[in-house]
């Protein structure tokens, strides 16, 4: 649904940072692409930025090299630009905290929720803004255009605002940080020399693996050898949902968009999102990888890993 809509690349460390270039370095160089790209289009065409802190379903729990998100709201600010951040997936917890962004060191000026804001209890999401763009509206027309038939649902609106509490009275985020410790750790020794993983990432608990045919190289499996379907087998017989994904999709350049200044009003979705509390194994860019990610939200549905229980209230990891 939108409209005059550009890309530039991801912050994809595991793929795209080059020989000899620090994290930093690369991590600047990426986000210089967003000025470069502004600079193409002329600034005055350019409202908004849109980028998810840590990448959910395309690119399983990619976060962004340091500096990144430092250097983005710095041009952002420049050309006087919106930067719009999606946390469907990777806010509300799941990443050790609230919002996935306070670990870059920024602020949005507009941030979409939801998943992890019902947890499972109640479909609800939400769009938060800066005062600055409330006021705006507010002191202008007063009126903002965004209903849809259950919107605002009350009893999803007390789900919510259950969840935010809870979250944030029974100490869910400091369990989520010592709980990553644990998984970290975990996945480190179980997979960090298995040839076939070529990276482990992620924040706390929201991970995931990426399989190839060689560390090295970091070449992916062919789609016809169905490495998602050996995982899948492999993990339903260890209790562990697993949502396999194995075509290939070629999609050379990013999940980060940009919006011109549209000439009439519009909406826009979010492309499909993984469920939560699933394994997922997806691929997305030009190669043909395979992946498998783990989604753990502070509250909400109890997931079995390798037997061992991990509860809504005390997430236990062996």
């Amino acid at each position: 649904m939108l409209i005059d809509v550009t890309h530039i690349d991801p912050c994809f460390e595991y793929r795209l940072r080059e020989e000899g270039e620090s994290p930093g370095e690369y991590g600047r160089r990426a986000a210089d692409l967003l000025e470069a790209e502004i600079q193409r289009l002329g600034p005055d065409s350019v409202m908004a930025f849109m980028a998810e802190p840590v990448v959910g379903a395309t690119m399983a729990a990619v976060a962004a090299a340091p500096g990144y998100f430092k250097r983005i709201r710095e041009i952002c600010d420049t050309y006087g630009v919106l930067l719009i951040l999606d946390e469907v997936v990777c806010g509300m917890g799941r990443t050790g905290t609230l919002f996935a962004c306070e670990q870059d060191g920024i602020a949005p000026d507009i941030v979409c929720i939801a998943k992890g804001l019902g947890a499972g209890y109640q479909p609800i999401g939400a769009m938060l803004c800066s005062s600055r763009i409330y006021q705006t509206i507010a002191e202008g027309s007063g009126f903002f255009q965004h209903g849809h038939t259950y919107l605002g649902h009350p009893v999803a609106c007390a789900a919510g605002r259950a969840v935010v509490s809870a979250v944030l009275n029974r100490g869910l985020l400091s369990r989520v940080q010592a709980q990553g410790v644990k998984l970290t750790a975990a996945l480190h020794e179980r997979f960090g020399q298995n040839p076939h993983v070529g990276d482990i990432r992620g924040r706390d608990l929201f991970q995931a693996l990426e399989f190839v045919t060689d560390r090295e190289t970091k070449t992916p499996f062919n789609p016809s050898v169905g490495v998602n379907k050996i995982v899948k087998r492999a993990a339903f017989e260890a209790d562990l949902i697993c949502y396999p994904m194995g075509a290939p999709l070629t999609v050379a350049r990013a999940i980060m968009s940009w919006w011109r200044r549209p000439s009439s009003s519009r909406t826009s979705r979010s492309p499909s999102w993984s469920t939560n509390w699933k394994w997922r194994s997806r691929r997305r860019l030009a190669h043909s990888g395979h992946w498998l990610h783990l989604h753990l939200a502070p509250i909400g549905f109890r997931l079995l890993l390798n037997t061992h229980s991990i509860h809504p209230d005390r997430c236990v990891l062996p």
